[in-house]
């Protein structure tokens, strides 16, 4: 949608607090949808953030990965930007995630990092190359999946001496994960289609038909177990939970 006169491409959306509105993360903007009134608004405090490409919340503490840096808002003030250690102002924060033991984590290029609330900062972990991290994901058995631009897919061990495994790698840039509901597949969304691992195998896939052409950008689990996938200018294709 055309919002005051700019053309948004949307990167980022993630329900607020509230349980109501929604943040919507794009190029230009960091804008609140109300579906309410049907309308966006802007926060002055939060104008000078753009090309933002993820959030999370952390409480009631929002995260903010955007092309002008990695921000922590309480809602009140200012927003803090920070300014993470060997990382030059052309590098692009692309994913903040919050994982099952409640650490904020940032991917970057060539590292993950993760903050230390104790010393407001953080540590950095260092990816096997240098490739810049661009999905992230909590499998919920103390692993992070981490993705790159390059379509190497990492395990990063959260709990046991935080180390990377390669798991896999696809044929392109990767942007979202997602547990398939009732099974033991994991779905990789990347530019080059949508892929299945195995994880008991450890066998990858590519999906056959539409789903294996078009480049995948999101997944979302629905409250019934229904999994959406946006794709890019293919449209929202939806699957019905195991169950039903």
């Amino acid at each position: 949608k055309n919002i005051n006169g700019v053309n948004l491409k949307i990167d980022a959306l993630l329900p607020h607090k509230d349980g109501r509105r929604i943040w919507v993360g794009s190029d230009s903007k960091l804008l609140l949808f109300d579906p309410y009134e049907e309308s966006f608004y802007l926060d002055p405090v939060l104008d000078g953030i753009t090309g933002v490409q993820s959030l999370c919340y952390d409480g009631e503490i929002l995260w903010i990965a955007a092309g002008t840096g990695v921000f922590r808002w309480d809602g009140a003030g200012n927003p803090i930007k920070y300014d993470i250690e060997d990382v030059s102002d052309e590098v692009i924060a692309r994913a903040v995630v919050k994982d099952s033991d409640g650490h904020v984590l940032v991917g970057m290029e060539g590292a993950v990092y993760r903050y230390i609330p104790e010393s407001d900062d953080f540590i950095r972990y260092a990816l096997p190359s240098d490739n810049e991290v661009t999905a992230m994901y909590d499998s919920g058995d103390g692993k992070l999946l981490v993705g790159t631009y390059n379509g190497e897919v990492y395990s990063f061990s959260l709990n046991n001496g935080r180390t990377f495994k390669m798991l896999a790698c696809v044929d392109s840039r990767i942007h979202d994960f997602q547990k398939e509901t009732g099974t033991r597949n994991l779905l990789i969304g990347s530019d080059s289609g949508l892929y299945v691992y195995d994880e008991e195998d450890r066998t990858i896939s590519r999906a056959e038909g539409t789903l294996g052409r078009e480049s995948i950008y999101r997944f979302c689990v629905d409250r019934e177990g229904a999994l959406w996938v946006g794709t890019y200018f293919c449209g929202v294709f939806y699957k019905q939970p195991n169950h039903k």
